[in-house]
């Protein structure tokens, strides 16, 4: 995990929303190698937002997620680094492919 990269903050009340495209397709159309077993997009509400992109207590999803690391609740995307707080299941739920139709 790339911990460099921008901290997103803290999103609760999350879910993952797996998404139907391969990690081969994905390599092969946008060149991101993802270390998941499924493709899945961050969904949940802004906790905490160091960036100020986002206001408190509004939805957000994420990009492609790169990797999970669940000790320590912490997911990477292809620029951002979020820490997660509380269980997952907590929020909309998996919204598998219909996910990448929202946009804000």
């Amino acid at each position: 995990m790339d911990m460099s990269k921008k901290d997103g903050g803290v999103i609760e009340h999350w879910d993952f929303n797996t998404i139907s495209y391969t990690a081969k397709h994905i390599k092969e159309t946008v060149g991101i190698e993802i270390k998941t077993d499924k493709a899945m997009i961050l969904s949940g509400y802004i906790k905490e937002d160091p960036t100020g992109r986002f206001e408190i207590g509004n939805h957000f999803r994420s990009s492609l997620i790169i990797e999970i690391d669940e000790e320590k609740g912490i997911v990477e995307t292809n620029h951002t680094i979020y820490k997660l707080s509380g269980g997952a299941g907590e929020g909309i739920g998996d919204l598998g492919d219909l996910i990448l139709k929202v946009f804000y």
